[in-house]
Protein backbone atom coordinates (compact mmCIF):
# COMPACT_ATOMS: atom_id res chain seq x y z
CA UNK A 1 0.00 0.00 0.00
CA UNK A 2 1.11 3.14 -1.02
CA UNK A 3 0.13 5.42 2.19
CA UNK A 4 2.31 2.76 4.81
CA UNK A 5 5.56 3.81 1.87
CA UNK A 6 4.38 7.88 2.45
CA UNK A 7 4.85 10.39 5.42
CA UNK A 8 2.05 11.29 6.66
CA UNK A 9 1.83 14.92 6.81
CA UNK A 10 -0.86 17.40 8.14
CA UNK A 11 -1.23 20.45 5.81
CA UNK A 12 -0.53 23.96 7.82
CA UNK A 13 -2.86 26.12 9.33
CA UNK A 14 -0.05 28.88 9.08
CA UNK A 15 0.55 28.02 5.38
CA UNK A 16 -0.95 31.02 3.44
CA UNK A 17 -1.56 28.45 0.88
CA UNK A 18 -5.06 27.07 0.61
CA UNK A 19 -5.02 23.27 1.64
CA UNK A 20 -5.48 21.34 -1.51
CA UNK A 21 -3.05 23.63 -3.04
CA UNK A 22 -0.29 22.68 0.11
CA UNK A 23 -1.68 18.21 -1.06
CA UNK A 24 -0.96 19.12 -4.49
CA UNK A 25 2.64 20.77 -3.78
CA UNK A 26 3.54 17.84 -1.88
CA UNK A 27 2.11 14.79 -4.37
CA UNK A 28 4.06 16.59 -6.93
CA UNK A 29 7.08 16.45 -4.87
CA UNK A 30 6.80 13.13 -4.38
CA UNK A 31 6.15 12.41 -7.84
CA UNK A 32 9.20 14.79 -9.07
CA UNK A 33 11.78 13.12 -6.19
CA UNK A 34 10.35 9.49 -7.61
CA UNK A 35 8.55 8.64 -4.69
CA UNK A 36 5.62 8.16 -6.78
CA UNK A 37 6.93 6.22 -9.39
CA UNK A 38 5.34 6.64 -13.32
CA UNK A 39 2.91 3.77 -13.44
CA UNK A 40 2.01 3.67 -9.53
CA UNK A 41 -1.38 3.90 -8.72
CA UNK A 42 -1.80 6.75 -5.65
CA UNK A 43 -3.85 6.08 -2.84
CA UNK A 44 -7.51 6.55 -2.93
CA UNK A 45 -9.25 9.74 -2.21
CA UNK A 46 -9.93 8.70 1.36
CA UNK A 47 -6.28 7.62 2.40
CA UNK A 48 -5.03 10.90 1.33
CA UNK A 49 -7.78 12.65 3.21
CA UNK A 50 -6.41 10.53 5.88
CA UNK A 51 -2.80 11.29 5.89
CA UNK A 52 -3.09 15.06 5.27
CA UNK A 53 -6.23 15.65 7.44
CA UNK A 54 -8.50 17.41 5.17
CA UNK A 55 -11.96 16.34 3.57
CA UNK A 56 -12.41 13.97 0.18
CA UNK A 57 -13.57 17.25 -1.35
CA UNK A 58 -10.38 18.86 -0.71
CA UNK A 59 -8.33 15.35 -2.28
CA UNK A 60 -10.02 16.09 -5.49
CA UNK A 61 -9.26 19.08 -5.96
CA UNK A 62 -5.57 18.75 -5.13
CA UNK A 63 -5.41 15.68 -7.73
CA UNK A 64 -7.62 18.10 -10.25
CA UNK A 65 -4.66 20.14 -10.55
CA UNK A 66 -2.10 17.32 -10.70
CA UNK A 67 -4.25 15.95 -13.48
CA UNK A 68 -5.60 18.99 -15.39
CA UNK A 69 -3.14 21.41 -14.87
CA UNK A 70 -0.14 20.05 -14.43
CA UNK A 71 -0.86 16.46 -16.47
CA UNK A 72 1.68 14.69 -13.47
CA UNK A 73 -1.05 12.15 -13.23
CA UNK A 74 -4.28 10.56 -14.84
CA UNK A 75 -7.35 9.41 -13.40
CA UNK A 76 -9.25 6.40 -14.93
CA UNK A 77 -13.26 6.32 -13.56
CA UNK A 78 -13.49 3.31 -10.92
CA UNK A 79 -9.59 2.24 -10.86
CA UNK A 80 -8.28 5.55 -9.23
CA UNK A 81 -5.42 8.15 -10.50
CA UNK A 82 -1.93 6.53 -11.53
CA UNK A 83 1.30 8.87 -11.72
CA UNK A 84 1.88 8.86 -15.51
CA UNK A 85 5.01 8.52 -17.44
CA UNK A 86 7.91 11.11 -18.24
CA UNK A 87 6.91 10.73 -21.88
CA UNK A 88 3.14 11.40 -21.61
CA UNK A 89 4.05 14.71 -19.28
CA UNK A 90 6.32 15.89 -21.56
CA UNK A 91 3.04 15.93 -24.34
CA UNK A 92 0.77 17.46 -21.62
CA UNK A 93 3.32 20.05 -21.26
CA UNK A 94 2.45 21.59 -24.34
CA UNK A 95 -1.46 22.17 -23.80
CA UNK A 96 -3.05 25.27 -22.08
CA UNK A 97 -4.62 25.10 -18.77
CA UNK A 98 -8.37 25.25 -18.87
CA UNK A 99 -10.24 27.94 -17.92
CA UNK A 100 -11.48 26.21 -14.62
CA UNK A 101 -8.34 25.41 -13.79
CA UNK A 102 -6.79 29.12 -14.31
CA UNK A 103 -9.65 30.57 -12.80
CA UNK A 104 -9.69 27.99 -9.57
CA UNK A 105 -5.68 29.03 -9.39
CA UNK A 106 -6.35 32.79 -9.57
CA UNK A 107 -9.16 32.43 -7.02
CA UNK A 108 -6.73 30.98 -4.47
CA UNK A 109 -4.30 33.21 -5.27
CA UNK A 110 -6.73 36.19 -4.95
CA UNK A 111 -7.41 34.90 -1.56
CA UNK A 112 -4.43 34.41 -0.29
CA UNK A 113 -3.50 38.10 -0.94
CA UNK A 114 -6.37 39.11 0.52
CA UNK A 115 -5.57 37.48 4.03
CA UNK A 116 -2.15 38.99 3.31
CA UNK A 117 -3.71 42.65 2.73
CA UNK A 118 -5.99 41.82 5.79
CA UNK A 119 -3.02 40.96 8.51
CA UNK A 120 -1.07 44.28 7.04
CA UNK A 121 -4.10 46.49 7.63
CA UNK A 122 -4.24 44.91 11.12
CA UNK A 123 -0.63 45.43 12.20
CA UNK A 124 -0.60 48.72 10.35
CA UNK A 125 -4.05 49.56 12.76
CA UNK A 126 -1.74 47.68 15.70
CA UNK A 127 0.95 50.54 15.21
CA UNK A 128 -0.89 53.10 15.16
Amino acid sequence: MVLATLNSMKVSADDERPKYVQVADTLRDEIESGALRPGQKLPSHRELAQRFGIAEMTVQQALRILRDRDGLITSAAGRGSFVRSHSEVSDSEESEPSVNEQIDHLSAELRRLAERVAKLEQAAAEQS
